[in-house]
């Protein structure tokens, strides 16, 4: 099918795009740091990809399998394969040579860039979200005993979040070269098990993004809940600019001013949360059928969907996890 590697390619790009669009086009709901900081991670990535393939490039194999010299070669024949089709080099002269592998090594890093800078703020969201949904409020627990209401319920969503977080790893270790060596695998079949693995991380991104989606509305309704019923602390230099910390009447105008705004913030922020919780998906799923696209340039194909899907696993499972561990740790709120 020669569409397969396109709309793969157009699948990640669009999911890559959209991201970037959510922050760039709503900036009352994106604060300025985060778009700094998502440029400093872009500039910072591809300096590092680039001389990690580099070094990549003089020992392949060793401690991550990139086919470098595979795709940069089949790039050289299908160029040179062209030009002479289109009669811009006789039959029998000879093609430069020696430009794939810097333009390999200059793509995937750029692709990386652009995956690290646009996933930055859905993974840092996505890891408040989890960490609010398995540390509910202590108002939501029974009195005495403990058990929070609609256990079932939690049980569920611990399994479909756990599996949400966990799920890019197999991506991640297909990748490494002691794990496939340990496995009775070809090419062929390799590039079909890291697809296979891209698929199940993108199907359990998928599956998790309702539950991320009630979580972040039920996490603005712990704040006007808490709000409403006398948890003012957390609002207490706001409602001292506001000028209503001393006088009563005041105060509850405020709150309830403050209670609309939360709830206003939550329906207009409802559209990026779910942009940010489904966008991941679409790179996984891109990546996955780019390694599937059997084309000319399969060789092509194969190390960029399988170098940056796994790129990609890898740094979504490590945002994601790192913040988490630091709101457990109690480091940032």
């Amino acid at each position: 099918n020669v569409l397969a590697a396109p709309s793969a390619m157009l699948s990640a790009g669009f999911a890559c795009y959209a991201l970037a669009r959510t922050s760039l086009k709503h900036r009352t709901l994106t604060p300025s740091i985060e778009r700094y900081v998502a440029a400093a991670v872009a500039c910072a990535v591809f300096p590092i990809v680039l001389v990690s393939l580099t070094l990549v490039g003089d020992n392949n194999g060793t401690w991550v399998d990139v086919p470098l010299h595979d795709a940069a070669q089949t790039i050289e024949t299908f160029a040179c394969a062209r030009a002479r089709a289109s009669s811009l080099y006789a039959p029998d002269a000879k093609c430069p040579s020696g430009f794939g592998l810097p333009l390999v090594r200059t793509v995937l890093s750029c692709s990386c860039a652009a995956v690290a800078a646009s996933t930055l703020a859905a993974a840092l969201r996505c890891a408040q979200t989890y960490h609010s949904c398995l540390h509910p409020p202590h108002w939501l627990q029974r009195a005495g005993t403990g058990v929070n209401v609609g256990a079932t319920a939690d049980v569920r969503r611990r399994a479909v979040l756990n599996i949400w977080l966990l799920s890019p790893l197999p991506a991640v270790l297909l990748y490494i070269p002691p794990l496939l060596d340990a496995l009775p695998s070809n090419v062929a079949s390799t590039a079909q098990m890291q697809a296979l693995a891209l698929a199940f991380a993108a199907v359990a991104q998928l599956v998790a993004v309702p539950t991320l989606l009630q979580a972040n509305a039920d996490k603005s309704f712990h704040r006007w809940y808490e709000l409403k019923h006398g948890g003012e602390e957390e609002y207490k230099d706001l409602l001292k600019r506001m000028g209503a910390d001393k006088d009563a009447k005041k105060k509850g105008e405020a709150k309830a001013a403050i209670m609309d705004a939360i709830l206003e913030s939550l329906d207009r922020l409802f559209g990026k949360v779910a942009v940010q919780a489904t966008a991941p998906a679409l790179i996984f799923v891109g990546a996955g059928a780019l390694m599937s696209a059997d084309a000319e340039l399969g060789a092509v194909y194969r190390t960029f969907g399988g170098f940056v899907g796994s790129f990609a696993c890898a740094w979504w499972f490590l945002v994601n996890a790192g913040a988490i561990w630091l709101r457990n740790t109690g480091l940032i709120l």
